[in-house]
């Protein structure tokens, strides 16, 4: 009999408080903080683009459809303040009570410093980073068996930059988690999780202080690896991407979820495992 892993990828949720005034921030934060400024960044340009219709579609959909795991690749929060972990927890939780979730964090989760004194987003779900790790290595060395044919291994790409800088550094030592795909992984179907983009479609552009600082880096490691499913966000667009040579890792982003009700950046993913197979599924709600 064959069995099914049925796993829904959303991302970019930025949740934030809209009744803060800016204000408000500035007398816990200085006036000239890097919160301050994504503040007002957010009111005067962000403010419209995170409909709470599709939240609210969105949270109905998860709690009535069937899956076995929601991967939510960063940028849950807007400026990393514990209200925004508040706010999302409270979305989150009749979710998480349904079934497992799993984060990876995204660069607003990480948007400053004391956001990692400690660290904001694992004290408010904690119960969302369930991996094991390879402790000899290094315990940010984070992987999931997910069925006896299939692991997940979550990269860790979220670091606070200064004031106008939102560049992404791979955290962990690829090199361990290459050694523990030889040794344990190489016949299974392999799924990676980060927050930002590697390969982007031809239409959409990044700037330099926006993009992962060793995206040329990653992008070997897939190849190498033969990861077969690499899942991220960061950029508001949805997209399914395979790259153009090497390994055939089909690059999945689900950033447009919540910011896009239709048109081809909308939507989120369902990916279905059989055996060692698997199918992607773009969902518009």
């Amino acid at each position: 009999m064959r069995h099914q892993i049925k796993l829904i990828h959303i991302s970019d949720l930025h949740f934030a408080i809209d009744h803060m005034t800016v204000m408000d921030l500035a007398r816990a934060e200085g006036l000239l903080s890097k919160r301050v400024l994504g503040w007002m960044n957010y009111r005067l340009n962000r403010k419209d683009s995170f409909p709470t219709a599709i939240r609210d579609r969105l949270s109905n959909y998860l709690q009535q459809s069937d899956w076995d795991f929601l991967i939510i690749t960063g940028d849950f929060t807007n400026l990393s303040l514990k209200t925004e972990l508040e706010l999302a927890r409270k979305w989150l939780e009749p979710i998480i009570q349904k079934g497992p979730v799993l984060l990876t964090p995204g660069n607003h989760d990480r948007y400053v410093p004391k956001a990692l004194k400690p660290d904001l987003l694992k004290q408010y779900f904690g119960d969302c980073f369930p991996f094991a790790s390879d402790s000899s290595k290094d315990e940010d060395i984070n992987y999931l068996e997910i069925s006896d044919k299939a692991v997940l291994f979550e990269i860790d790409m979220a670091v606070p930059r200064k004031l106008f800088s939102s560049r992404g550094r791979i955290k962990p030592d690829l090199a361990a988690f290459q050694e523990l795909i030889k040794q344990k992984y190489e016949n299974h179907t392999k799924i990676v999780i980060g927050h930002y983009p590697v390969i982007l479609p031809s239409e959409v552009s990044d700037i330099y202080l926006h993009q992962l600082a060793d995206k040329i880096k990653m992008e070997r490691f897939l190849n190498d690896m033969k990861i077969d499913i690499y899942l991220h966000g960061h950029i508001h667009k949805s997209w399914q991407l395979k790259n153009a040579s090497g390994h055939p890792v089909v690059h999945i982003s689900s950033g447009g979820c919540f910011k896009n009700e239709s048109g081809p950046w909308a939507g989120f993913h369902q990916i279905t495992l059989t055996d060692n197979t698997f199918k992607v599924q773009k969902i518009i709600i």
